[in-house]
């Protein structure tokens, strides 16, 4: 029995051909630095509640599945830093206040429409 052929119109990419090459490595890349974002701020979670035992830290953070919440636990804990600590990291609450301020200004953060907008539509926000 001779294979169907499907109409051009049914047809699915497999986006393995060349011309979605620089498309499927920059949303890779996206994907990637989006994860090594979130792994950066879990490494400052841990280290503001106190370092030591990782379990406990570590246990916090992945309570949560979403980033959001996530971003929202590591400013709760940066707010609570004293002056003393404060010091040893001068731009630490201007830093942490433009995350947050993104945070709070969209339904979804900022940074977040980004990387959805790259990964699910394969194109920038206009």
């Amino acid at each position: 029995m001779a294979k169907q052929k499907w109409p051009g119109w049914l047809t699915r990419h497999r986006f393995t051909e060349r011309a979605y090459r620089p498309y499927v490595i920059a949303i890779g890349q996206l994907a990637l630095a989006w994860s090594d974002l979130h792994e950066r701020l879990a490494t400052m979670f841990w280290i503001f509640t106190g370092g030591g035992f990782t379990d406990r830290p570590t246990a916090m953070w992945n309570s949560s599945n979403f980033d959001r919440p996530r971003r929202a636990m590591l400013q709760a804990v940066v707010s609570t830093i004293p002056q003393s600590e404060q010091d040893k990291f001068p731009k630490l609450i201007e830093d942490m206040n433009w995350v947050s301020k993104r945070q709070r200004n969209w339904k979804m953060p900022e940074m977040t429409q980004y990387m959805h907008h790259f990964i699910y539509l394969g194109r920038p926000m206009r």
